[in-house]
C-alpha cells in the first residue's frame, strides 16, 4: 500500500487532464472524484495518478485486495504521507556501524511518522537502511541514480534520478543527493569529517536554508545552519 502511495507522490503515474465529472470515456470509464484524494480520477478499476489507489467500487471498510488495504486505511495512509515531513538521512562510507545513541536519535524520526530520504551507497547509507529494516520501518524512499539501487535493504520504494551521461564517479553519483537535498524538508547527516560527499551535502542543504542536523563522533548532534559553521566542524578536525 505505502509504495503505491509514494509512487504516485513522486509523480511515477504521470498525469492526465480529464473532462468534467461524469463524462465517459471509451464507453469504459466515467469520470469521478478520487474517494482517496479528492482528484479527478477514472472508475473501473483505473489507477488515480495523484495517490495510487485502485478504483474497484468497494464501500469503505471492505477490505480491497488491489490495494492492500480499506479505502478507510489507505486514505488515512495517504493523507499521513502527503502531511509527513522529509528527511534527507545520510552519511560517511566510513561508518559502517551506528552506534546505539545514533540509532536511538533515528527512532525519534520513526516515531514522527517522517518520510524517510536516503541513497544507496554503502556505509552509512546501508547501516542506516539496515537499521530502518531491523525497525520494520515501510516509510522509506531511496534515490538512485538511474533507478538502479546498490542497496536497498528494506525493498523500498526507488525513485530514479537521471545523471549526465558524461559524469562518472563522484559527481555522477552526487545528483540523486542534490535531489534529497532539495526535495527533503530536513537534513541529518552522520559524519566523520573527512568525507567529501557528506561535505556537500551539508553545504547544499545550508545553501537552500534547510534544518540541518550533523552528527559527529563522539556522539554530538549538532545543528548548523551556515556554510561558515560547517566549514569550521570540518577545520576542527584538521
Amino acid at each position: 500500500m505505502r509504495e503505491s502511495i509514494l509512487a504516485a507522490i513522486h509523480g511515477e503515474f504521470g498525469r492526465q487532464k480529464l473532462p468534467e465529472v461524469g463524462a465517459v470515456i471509451d464507453d469504459i470509464y466515467t469520470v469521478i472524484l478520487c474517494p482517496v484524494c479528492n482528484h479527478k480520477t477514472l472508475d473501473n478499476y483505473d489507477i488515480c495518478r495523484h495517490c495510487g489507489w485502485e478504483y474497484d467500487g468497494f464501500p469503505e471498510d471492505h477490505y480491497s485486495a488491489a490495494n492492500g488495504a480499506t479505502l478507510r486505511e489507505y486514505r488515512d495512509a495517504y493523507k499521513k504521507a502527503v502531511a509527513a515531513k522529509k528527511v534527507f538521512v545520510g552519511g560517511s562510507k566510513s561508518l559502517s556501524v551506528l552506534t546505539q545513541a545514533e540509532t536511538d536519535l533515528l527512532l525519534t524520526y520513526v516515531h514522527d511518522d517522517c518520510h524517510i530520504l536516503i541513497g544507496d551507497c554503502r556505509g552509512a547509507d546501508l547501516a542506516i537502511q539496515n537499521y530502518l529494516y531491523s525497525a520494520g520501518y515501510s516509510f522509506v524512499t531511496v534515490y538512485a541514480t538511474e533507478g538502479k539501487a546498490r542497496n536497498n535493504s528494506g525493498h523500498w520504494y526507488v525513485k530514479a534520478i537521471d545523471a549526465p551521461q558524461d559524469e562518472k564517479g563522484f559527481d555522477y553519483y552526487r545528483q540523486k543527493d542534490i535531489a534529497m537535498a532539495t526535495e527533503a524538508d530536513e537534513v541529518l547527516m552522520f559524519w566523520d569529517r573527512k568525507s567529501k560527499g557528506t561535505y556537500h551535502n551539508l553545504l547544499d542543504a545550508a545553501r537552500k536554508n534547510k534544518v540541518t542536523r550533523v552528527v559527529l563522533r563522539p556522539f554530538e548532534a549538532v545543528e548548523v545552519t551556515t556554510v561558515d559553521e560547517i566549514e569550521r566542524i570540518r577545520q576542527e578536525y584538521v
